[in-house]
Parts: structure tokens; sequence; C-alpha cells
């Protein structure tokens, strides 16, 4: 994890990174979520910046996830029409 990031670092840094499959790009912003769910509620300070880098995330790749989502949904009305055409 980047724990040692300030928020602003953070949001550089993940602003310059690149993935290859969608996959490793939900495993990525799944890890900050886990890892703010498995911060004490008792440490407020390091809660709040678990929180706070996990909302960058979502923030940032919200788009990536709506895109493909809508692409998916494309795919399979077109994929259940060709199905009803072979009937």
């Amino acid at each position: 994890m980047t724990k040692h990031l300030s928020t602003s670092e953070f949001a550089e840094y993940i602003d310059n990174l690149d993935f290859e499959e969608l996959e490793d790009l939900t495993a990525f912003v799944k890890s900050y979520f886990e890892a703010y769910k498995s911060t004490p509620d008792e440490d407020t300070e390091a809660k709040n910046a678990a929180w706070a880098k996990y909302t960058i995330l979502a923030t940032r790749f919200c788009m990536t996830f709506l895109v493909y989502a809508e692409m998916s949904f494309e795919l399979r009305k077109e994929y259940e029409g060709l199905l009803r055409n072979e009937e």
C-alpha cells in the first residue's frame, strides 16, 4: 500500500497508473476499500486517510466502471438479439 503518501501525492500517483485488465483495476480499488475496512475505528486519523484514498480511487476510476457496464449491457442486448434470430 501507499500509506506513506499524502492525499495529494496519492492522487498524483494514481494519475500515472495504467491497467491492462479490468480485473487488475478492480482488485487494486478493492484492496484500498479492504484496507479502509480493516483499519480500526479507534485510529481515526488512519481511518480517514484510508477512506480518502479509497474515495480518490473510486472517483478516478468511476467512469471506467460505468463505461464497462454500459458496454456489457449493449453487448448483452446484441447477443440476446442474435439468439432470438437463431430460433
